[in-house]
């Protein structure tokens, strides 16, 4: 009998200690932000950089993968009061050399801090398919891909099988994602596909009539006169498939098929805002045009004027918001002549869309300025350089 009551005692302090350890852990997800201390050599320089992050971890491994590559770093883990984070990241340039807040609403101190920038999470684009039917014929590197396509015997068919859809989900998307994503992968879930499939195609890319890669096309609007390419996969995340044109061809065709179906845009769903990215550029260069964001965001502080921060912004352009309006930041030396020949080159680099204009910035010697950060120049849609400092 004492036992038992022994027992009951222990499970109902139990209960109340599990209710008071789930009380503590809600709050100090309320009142308290969770960041990291990154160190480690920018990959292209190799000079040293330190940078204060805040935000989820996929983002964080973006980042790291973004700034460091392959280079080794070490990570510090803290936590701070939430409402100091902000004033902590700009307040700290002794102490680190860039900080990147992640958060879904840009406070008002950041709109007026020096040096700072607010990069969507997540940018997101369309393709004009008229467009895209003309580069196909004319453009080098698109004739390129068709030629390789055809070499390899690739091509496609449509379907709506539940079968076919989770052959995709689980023997495509997840190998190819995680393949290529790592740690910083961003996973839609089973049930998310499965609920998605009665407004959707699955279009796959074939190899002698075997699947070997696909992706998945949602229909939206009032009419279902939308579409939008939301998922892509790879059979067993296979580089090989991609080597020889799997995804080459998913672009080509799914252009051909739906500009024969009437559709004149397709969205191509989101890729991070950095201008060098792999994913986003090979959207671009196939006549996508940036034309929208998520509600999240990337707010980036560039805290000291050193060595590791000029070269972390030489080498990585990135898209921004400027007064809600998306634009491009590309930086150069500051003895680089800001003229229109060097325009020219940056704008047939870098262009992402014809409503998103290129500022072109350098990052001034005197290091005693507490903003060392200047326009020189925006590029505007047509390519032509004004507003010349």
């Amino acid at each position: 009998m004492l036992i038992k009551e022994s027992v009951r005692s222990y499970l109902k302090r139990s209960k109340l200690l599990r209710k008071l350890i789930r009380s503590l852990r809600i709050t100090r997800s309320r009142y308290f932000k969770d960041f990291v201390v990154i160190e480690g050599k920018e990959a292209k320089s190799q000079q040293s950089l330190k940078i204060l992050f805040s935000g989820k971890s996929n983002s964080m491994h973006y980042v790291i993968d973004t700034i460091f590559k392959d280079s080794e770093i070490q990570i510090h883990k803290s936590r701070i009061w939430n409402k100091r984070i902000w004033g902590y990241a700009q307040s700290n340039n002794t102490k680190h050399d860039l900080a990147i807040i992640q958060t879904d609403t840009v406070p008002q101190i950041v709109k007026s801090a020096k040096n700072a920038f607010v990069l969507p999470s997540w940018v997101g684009g369309e393709k004009d398919l008229n467009k895209g039917v003309y580069l196909a014929g004319h453009d080098s590197q698109i004739k390129s891909d068709i030629r390789r396509i055809r070499r390899n015997r690739l091509g496609y068919r449509v379907t709506n099988d539940n079968k076919d859809f989770d052959d995709f989900y689980h023997k495509m998307y997840i190998p190819h994602i995680k393949n290529v994503y790592g740690n910083f992968a961003f996973l839609m879930t089973y049930e998310e596909m499965k609920a998605a499939i009665p407004h959707s195609q699955l279009f796959l890319i074939t190899q002698d009539g075997v699947d070997i890669a696909g992706g998945i096309h949602v229909y939206y609007g009032d009419k279902h006169d939308r579409v939008r390419a939301w998922s892509i996969g790879v059979k067993d995340g296979d580089r090989n498939y991609v080597k020889m044109g799997a995804l080459s061809a998913l672009d080509y065709f799914e252009t051909i098929y739906f500009h024969e179906k009437g559709y004149s845009q397709l969205h191509k769903g989101a890729s991070r805002p950095f201008l060098n990215d792999g994913v986003l550029r090979f959207k671009l260069k196939r006549g996508m045009a940036i034309t929208d964001h998520t509600e999240q965001y990337l707010v980036l502080f560039a805290l000291n004027n050193s060595h590791g921060v000029r070269e972390f912004l030489h080498n990585n352009p990135f898209i921004f918001l400027d007064r809600e309006e998306l634009q491009g930041a590309i930086f150069i030396s500051p003895d680089t002549p800001c003229n229109q020949d060097i325009a020219d080159g940056l704008y047939k680099k870098w262009t992402a869309s014809d409503t998103v204009d290129l500022n072109i910035f350098s990052v001034r010697d005197n290091k005693d300025s507490d903003s060392f950060i200047e326009l020189r120049g925006k590029i505007d849609e047509a390519g032509r350089l004004r507003e010349l400092q």
